[in-house]
């Protein structure tokens, strides 16, 4: 809100923020059979990061290659990428070669709806470390999925996050990678992290957006 606010110089009273929701089904455990089609479709490893968007500037990839490559091999896991290409992406391209990282970073390309509450689940932990975001859906499927996260202090990120993930400036990636490392070698933190997803995603429902949205409406109609 605070960017309308400011762009476009409106009284912050007339202005209702309405949050999204998170469907359902990121929330339901996805069944062996599943889980056994996906890993042989994107060919997953047993154990991976997961990061969801198209790949473009403002998604910040650079800074998750970055980060990968601060964690040392013999604690580093591979980072699967589930999103096509967009715009400008030749940097990402040349930062997993530069750095070496061909066989920790796997582009997927697109994933169907149905197939992305099982690619969450199965991830040990979501980056999401945008430049900015207007409301950063893919932070609260992760946290229905039960999937911790570790994500950027831009744009809306904070707002819909709260202190269930683990936040940091977006181009620190020396930060970046020790928060995941915490996430890989701290269970306890793990667990709470978890935990404090699945309360977090339970505010967030389709049915109270709709709610809010039809108060604004009467709201308008009444006055």
């Amino acid at each position: 809100m605070q960017a309308v606010v400011r762009h476009f110089h409106i009284d912050p009273r007339r202005c209702r923020v309405i949050p999204h929701g998170v469907e359902t089904e990121f929330s339901l455990p996805v069944s062996s059979e599943v889980r056994a089609e996906l890993t042989a479709r994107y060919a997953l490893p047993e154990r991976y990061l997961l990061q969801v968007g198209t790949v473009q500037p403002r998604k910040n990839y650079v800074t998750s290659v970055r980060a990968l490559a601060r964690i040392p091999a013999e604690q580093r896991i591979p980072l699967v990428v589930v999103g096509d290409f967009g715009w400008n992406y030749d940097d990402v391209v040349d930062a997993v070669r530069e750095l070496d990282l061909d066989q920790w970073v796997r582009f997927v390309g697109y994933a169907a709806m149905r197939e992305l509450p099982g690619l969450y689940q199965m991830a040990q932990a979501l980056l999401f470390p945008s430049l900015d975001e207007g409301f950063g859906l893919p932070v609260l499927e992760a946290f229905a999925a039960g999937t911790p996260v570790v994500a950027s202090n831009a744009g809306a990120i904070p707002e819909v996050a709260g202190d269930a993930a683990l936040l940091g400036a977006p181009r620190d990636d020396e930060l970046l990678a020790r928060n995941l490392l915490r996430l890989l070698t701290d269970s306890e933190l793990r667990e709470r992290q978890v935990a404090a997803g699945r309360a977090r995603a339970a505010l967030y429902t389709w049915s109270a957006s709709a709610s809010a949205h039809r108060a604004v409406y009467e709201s308008v109609v009444t006055h």
